[in-house]
């Protein structure tokens, strides 16, 4: 397990992969900054209370069914949600903060 008390993890280049048991972010917001260009698969649980933002133009993949609470923050670039029905919590808010065209 690993905990993000602070801070965000920042992808550069090339296709990356996280794959943990679980990474824990407690009441803090997990910021997943992507540079277009770049891939971060996200094989692992992410959990807490206070959502994730994914931002800048490169795509992050779950590819887990995720347990975090709280609202899904989609600032630039492309969030595919690859586990299914319910990668995300239901009833959770997702924005989508971008300007046209959307990918």
């Amino acid at each position: 397990m690993l905990t993000l008390t602070t801070g965000a993890v920042l992808v550069n280049g090339g296709n990356n992969t996280i794959q943990l048991t679980s990474l824990a972010m407690g009441g803090n917001t997990g910021i997943f900054q992507v540079a277009a260009g770049s891939t971060l698969n996200f094989q692992s649980l992410m959990t807490g209370s206070n959502g994730f933002v994914k931002a800048l133009g490169g795509t992050m993949i779950l590819g887990l069914k995720q347990s975090y609470s709280s609202t899904t923050n989609l600032d630039e670039g492309t969030l595919v949600l690859n586990a299914g029905i319910n990668t995300i919590l239901q009833n959770q808010t997702m924005n989508v903060n971008q300007v046209p065209p959307w990918t």
